[in-house]
């Protein structure tokens, strides 16, 4: 639960968020405009997300797996990064472009329709 209040603060201090057990208890100077509760509120909410996901990933045995992966995909892309391919496209042969350049397609067999032996 989020609750604001409004109470006189350090000089220089717009606004100050609490942590208690049952939420969050955010303190503003009396005159502070509803632009800057709404990005204080959106800092707070950011800031604990972070916080969560910090600790699941460090409490959680599947945790260990994030830095594995990423150790994984930075060493591909240094393979893949220090390879050098280049493809050359061949020119047609003299007398043939576009179209002409391709091949005839092979032309459709007739086959004879199996013979039954009785």
């Amino acid at each position: 639960m989020i609750r604001i209040r409004y109470k006189d603060l350090s000089p220089g201090l717009p606004g100050k968020a609490e942590h208690c057990a049952r939420g969050v208890t955010v303190c503003f100077l009396p005159a502070l405009p509803a632009s800057q509760l709404t990005v204080a509120l959106g800092a707070d909410r950011v800031r604990m997300g972070l916080k969560n996901t910090a600790a699941v990933v460090r409490l959680h045995p599947a945790g260990s797996l994030l830095p594995t992966a990423a150790a994984g995909v930075l060493m591909t892309l240094f393979v893949l990064t220090s390879v050098s391919v280049r493809i050359v496209h061949m020119p047609p042969p003299p007398g043939r472009s576009g179209a002409a350049a391709r091949p005839d397609p092979a032309p459709a067999q007739d086959l004879a329709p199996a013979q039954h032996l009785t």
